[in-house]
């Protein structure tokens, strides 16, 4: 009887030997952690002593990674043409397919009257722009232009006085002054972000270009309009030669303000 004792206890005390080290000492159950959302970074959880409350998790600790750069592209060429070379001229690109991005006006540029000239004797900006006309003469000036649609009259005015416009409307604006005919510039205003003027040599790069298909236009003032030719921008740098005509129509007389030729009785 003892012998069938001792079998009947066998089985249960090897079960008991057979199970795992875990179940001696009961601990929770370790799941693999999943791997974090794209563009977070785990960060270590510090001890906490039991009975204090859990702090909160500041926003400056959560290590946000910046999103990849957007690939961009670069166009660089060089003007050719007009009577008396390229040097000067604006270039601007909109889209070939689509909308063109909305210009935002520059900061406030600045065109100096000095030696009764205008400085810079070409101005590229985008629509919106303020632009302050300043007199470094000492002589009065009266600055205007009769372009359309963005026609102004700055008044007379001495030196050290500078006064501004705004243009909001695309196209070439010619400055004039209603005392020194003999003083003549140009702003070119864009409605585009991505636009460059040519130096002297008639160069010209455009950089950080999301790739894709543009139409590259050029004006110099010499041309009747800007030329335009297509161009497709990928990730790196693209070589394009442009050319300008000398097309536009020469005035027959240097007009004051109100349209008429000038007196020259007057010595103006």
């Amino acid at each position: 009887m003892l012998s069938h004792l001792r079998a009947a206890l066998a089985l249960p005390i090897a079960l008991l030997l057979a199970l795992p080290s875990w179940a001696e000492e009961p601990s929770e159950l370790e799941l693999p952690m999943p791997p974090p959302p794209s563009g977070y970074r785990l960060l270590p959880m510090s001890p906490v002593e039991p009975g204090l409350p859990t702090p909160a998790l500041d926003a400056s600790q959560v290590d946000v990674r910046k999103s990849r750069a957007m690939p961009s592209g670069v166009l660089e060429g060089t003007v050719r043409g007009g009577p008396s070379g390229a040097g000067g001229a604006v270039v601007w690109l909109t889209r070939a397919q689509g909308t063109t991005p909305k210009a935002k006006p520059a900061a406030r540029q600045v065109v100096v009257q000095r030696g009764k000239r205008f400085l810079p004797h070409v101005l590229v900006i985008p629509t919106g722009t303020e632009v302050a006309f300043v007199n470094e003469d000492k002589m009065f000036h009266n600055v205007f232009s009769l372009s359309r649609p963005s026609a102004f009259d700055l008044g007379l005015y001495g030196e050290g006085v500078a006064r501004s416009q705004v243009f909001s409307e695309p196209g070439p604006v010619r400055l004039l002054c209603n005392i020194h005919a003999s003083m003549s510039a140009f702003i070119y205003v864009v409605d585009s972000p991505w636009y460059a003027q040519a130096d002297a040599a008639g160069r010209f790069e455009l950089r950080w270009l999301p790739p894709g298909e543009y139409v590259l236009h050029t004006w110099h003032e010499t041309s009747a309009k800007p030329s335009t030719q297509r161009v497709t921008v990928g990730e790196g740098r693209v070589v394009v030669a442009a050319t300008v005509t000398g097309d536009a129509e020469r005035s027959v007389f240097v007009p004051d303000k109100a349209g008429r030729p000038r007196q020259p009785q007057i010595g103006y």
